[in-house]
């Protein structure tokens, strides 16, 4: 449940009088890409296109939307709905920082207050960038508002909504200990789901009980004021029977209003004990301190993934609990955040074009970051020393580094990733207009912010799509769990609608709610998880030798993968060989030369689409079409057994290659295309196993004197 606060003007102005000025929607094209509108399901485009089509311009139509939207968000909160509380002094870090209260009719609700540059963009982007979480992670992440200031006419922070008993796992209280990472009690993925259940019971249970003490902390406000009346019963004056009768009603109303609130507090404290009593019982057999050590793997899972997913940058011990509950997001998509970031440290620590790379290997071994992906603060690396002021000890980074093989937190990893794989852009969009001025300007020329982060979420899904599919994890939980996601998905992403459309707003501003809701039953979601099982359905043939991948009918490989809807780089890959292969010598000299073509396409190929990396073994098995040889037959079996899943086999081919390639004199061009396929393999190995393979592999004199 989430409360909402009054957004109109107390004064009694117009809502758009105040508004801060802007510039006016352009009225050319802002961001490049496809000339089609928004598709949510997955890439429907032909072979040729090199990008999915979910690209967005602001053509017309969506000049007419942006024109006809409200500018002031929804979901801003005004700077008078708070109360700072006097006992709580603000803590000066990067920015100052103190505790507020809002109350509403029945509430009294906490928050914590950051200040922003005034006038910034940071604050209507953090805000929004809550909500993308909100939407994979609704129970996780602190409701978070833009605050829009009346007198200066300009946002100057965020208010995030404080979690009950909310303790950071950098404070001693909140650490996370190896005995709390214990579940031994889960014997297979398939329990998980039934143990998620009750622990959504319990949640439930403790939500309800949050909102008690909110209502009872407002009742005993009303009846400290109350108490401070004087009593027309005791006073010696003229007794006024009017004012005795209301201030009887008044005190026997309160006294109702608590009565009431003390029976729900022990209806739900029986609830809740019974709760415990009931799970250590059969079927469930499950102690408190079992349950307790599930919902941590949980926690740390969704904070971990969900972190991955938006560009996280700073993602250290004071942002989140052991329990996964988490606030402070203006590092998050920081591609984009940092721009807009008047900050000392952005000019040192700022994020390169591979800090937020994605990887097959990553998802493999998550939340370890194995190579490209390095974000300043993470729970399993280091953090350079001189600027790190919030770093991780090296006992935590290896503890949170045992969560690679953690049952728990493997399966609500996927699980967030499967999401976000089968969400589409526009939801992230439509969740944006919420907390953003739809014109508000951005940093890049001619473009507006909301369509900076539409663009992004364009490609940062299709990166996702198109890696996990190809890893056998995620494929294995895809096919197992994908309908439990997808309805996950699409219950989260009506309730974010019903949840913003309660809150008094505009009336003219309602329509984006109903159209979230749309989005949602629309069922681009089914159709994405539909399309995903197809691409890991034709990874999982090819891979097992089901689909022959032999080019003696190049052709026909490229239209049987045009057909598989598999992902851009097989279909360019496979399109642009079969051209080359047409072109093929019978004479081995020649076969070379084109080789050294196809792989320097290939080359490129996995440079650009990263996710490609499963089909090494394929782009092997071109090496020496057309004729036969030792070295090819050697070459050809070892890539046989190549699994992108084990490090070890693409370190045997790794060796063969180098081994091959130092018994051949440099002039022979095959020693180039040996040369261009050890290049291709090492950008898929750790940089311990290349350099230990350029050690260990000597010359052989005995393949030196082998025939080729």
């Amino acid at each position: 449940m989430s409360v909402r606060f009054e957004t109109e003007d107390k004064k009694g102005t117009s809502m758009l009088a105040d508004r801060t000025p802007t510039p006016k929607p352009p009225t050319t094209a802002v961001v490049a890409g496809s000339s089609a509108s928004i598709v949510h399901a997955l890439d429907h485009s032909p072979v040729s296109s090199p990008h999915l089509a979910t690209s967005i311009i602001l053509d017309h139509k969506h000049q007419m939307e942006l024109v006809s939207l409200p500018s002031i968000p929804r979901e801003r909160r005004l700077k008078t709905q708070f109360v700072k509380l006097e006992d709580t002094k603000s803590t000066d870090t990067f920015h100052v920082v103190y505790k507020a209260q809002c109350k509403t009719a029945d509430e009294i609700r906490t928050f914590f207050i950051k200040e922003n540059e005034t006038g910034s963009q940071v604050s209507e982007l953090e805000a929004a960038i809550a909500a993308h979480y909100r939407l994979l992670a609704p129970h996780f992440i602190a409701n978070t508002y833009a605050i829009y200031d009346e007198d200066q006419k300009a946002y100057i922070g965020v208010a995030s909504e404080a979690f009950p008993d909310f303790v950071t796992v950098d404070k001693e209280k909140g650490k996370i200990k190896p005995d709390d990472l214990d579940t031994k009690f889960i014997v297979d993925e398939k329990s998980i789901p039934i143990i998620n259940k009750l622990d959504d019971e319990l949640r439930l249970l403790e939500s309800e009980r949050e909102t008690i003490k909110r209502k009872i902390a407002k009742i005993e406000e009303e009846e400290k004021t109350f108490s401070a009346k004087p009593d027309p019963l005791s006073t010696t004056s003229e007794r006024n029977s009017e004012v005795i009768q209301k201030y009887v009603e008044e005190k026997e109303a309160l006294s109702r209003k608590r009565a009431s609130i003390n029976s729900s507090e022990a209806e739900n404290a029986r609830r809740i004990s019974g709760f415990f009593n009931r799970i250590e019982l059969p079927p469930h057999s499950i102690s408190a301190k079992q349950l307790n050590n599930f919902r941590i793997r949980k926690g740390l899972a969704i904070v971990f993934a969900t972190a991955h997913v938006f560009k996280e940058f700073d993602l250290h011990g004071g942002q989140f609990s052991k329990y996964g509950f988490r606030m402070d997001f203006d590092e998050s998509r920081c591609d984009i955040a940092i721009r807009y970031k008047n900050s000392k440290l952005t000019s040192v620590r700022a994020p390169t074009e591979t800090t937020f790379a994605v990887l097959a290997e990553d998802f493999i071994h998550f939340p370890n970051l194995m190579k490209h992906a390095t974000p300043f603060y993470w729970p399993t690396t280091q953090a350079p020393s001189v600027l790190a002021k919030h770093n991780y000890t090296l006992e935590e980074n290896a503890l949170f580094a045992t969560l690679e093989n953690d049952l728990v937190f493997r399966y609500f990893s996927n699980f967030i990733f499967a999401k976000y794989a089968l969400s589409t852009p526009e939801m992230y969009h439509e969740l944006t207009k919420y907390h953003m001025r739809v014109d508000c300007p951005s940093h890049t020329s001619g473009s507006l912010l909301i369509m900076d982060l539409l663009k992004d979420d364009e490609e940062r899904i299709a990166q996702f799509r198109d890696v996990l599919v190809t890893v056998p994890q995620f494929s294995t939980f895809l096919k197992a769990f994908g309908e439990d996601v997808a309805t996950e998905l699409q219950n989260d992403l009506r309730d974010q609608g019903v949840q913003l459309t309660t809150s008094p707003v505009p009336s003219d501003s309602k329509t984006a709610s109903t159209k979230l809701v749309r989005t949602a039953t629309a069922d681009p979601i089914r159709e994405n998880l539909k399309q995903l099982l197809a691409k890991i359905k034709f990874i999982e043939k090819a891979t097992t030798g089901v689909i022959k991948v032999q080019i003696d009918d190049a052709k026909a490989f490229a239209t049987a993968l045009a057909n598989s809807k598999i992902d851009r780089f097989t279909l360019e890959f496979a399109k642009q060989t079969a051209s080359e292969k047409a072109k093929v010598p019978d004479n081995k000299e020649d076969a070379a030369n084109s080789f050294v073509i196809i792989q320097k396409l290939a080359n490129e190929m996995i440079v650009k689409y990263p996710a490609s990396n499963i089909f090494i073994n394929w782009t092997v098995g071109f090496a020496f079409p057309n004729y036969e040889g030792n070295a090819a037959s050697r070459i050809k079996a070892c890539s046989d057994q190549v699994d992108p899943a084990k490090i070890g086999t693409l370190s045997a081919l790794h060796k063969l290659l180098i081994q091959e390639q130092t018994a051949l004199p440099k002039t022979c061009k095959l020693h180039e295309s040996l040369n261009i396929m050890i290049t291709l393999v090492e950008k898929i190995l750790p940089k311990k196993e290349v350099t230990l393979a350029a050690v260990v592999v000597a010359p052989s004199k005995t393949s030196a004197n082998q025939k080729l």
